[in-house]
């Protein structure tokens, strides 16, 4: 099976951005909403809220939407849909609105998208990284990435790329259908291919 980096990124400057961070995830003193962190968020229900967008996007809305504020990115119904279809099990939906600063449009049917489970598939000798002198976990820049062999591993089909939370590692099944349906704002890059800066 072969996977690939997928990167929540904003392709063009015109692209609705959410710093926004919502009161239950500030006031929570227990920190139970670790979205982005490959964990179960499960405590208790997450409530619905509208966010509000930065307001010099477009606007234009794709089906990924960047929330800094919430460590995970927003997804349409679009990105949900094709992924129950293909019964990918390790991801939470929950719902949320977006206010659209420049268009005053409250946006619906977008979901903080909270991928389970992290793994650590990568090859550090074939990998063109740079590391903090200080933290080694620390990866501050990217020029090429290698995987591990994973013919022995049992993955799922998706799962943030571990020392990399930002990024996530699809298989094949979702690289075609998201390329298919031209799903607008994770972009997908064989390993060898993907710069944090480009």
């Amino acid at each position: 099976m072969n996977y690939y980096v997928m990167a929540s990124e904003i392709n063009s400057e015109d692209d609705l951005v959410v710093d926004d961070v919502p009161d239950f995830i500030k006031n929570d003193d227990d920190q139970i909403y670790e979205f982005g962190e490959g964990k179960v968020v499960w405590k208790r229900p997450v409530p619905v809220v509208t966010l509000v967008s930065d307001d010099t996007a477009s606007a234009e809305v794709g089906d990924v939407i960047d929330a800094p504020g919430i460590g995970a990115p927003l997804v349409s119904q679009r990105v949900k849909d094709i992924l129950e279809r293909l019964e990918v099990e390790n991801i939470q939906f929950f719902p949320i609105r977006v206010l659209h600063k420049a268009t005053g449009e409250v946006i619906k049917d977008y979901y903080i998208f909270n991928v389970i489970g992290e793994y650590d598939l990568l090859d550090y000798d074939k990998s063109a990284i740079e590391r903090s002198k200080r933290n080694s976990n620390l990866i501050l820049d990217v020029e090429s990435l290698a995987f591990k062999d994973t013919s022995e591993l049992k993955l799922p089909p998706i799962f943030i790329l571990g020392p990399i939370s930002y990024l996530f590692v699809v298989d094949e099944r979702i690289k075609s259908e998201f390329e298919k349906h031209k799903i607008y704002g994770f972009n997908i890059y064989e390993p060898k291919d993907y710069k944090l800066f480009k």
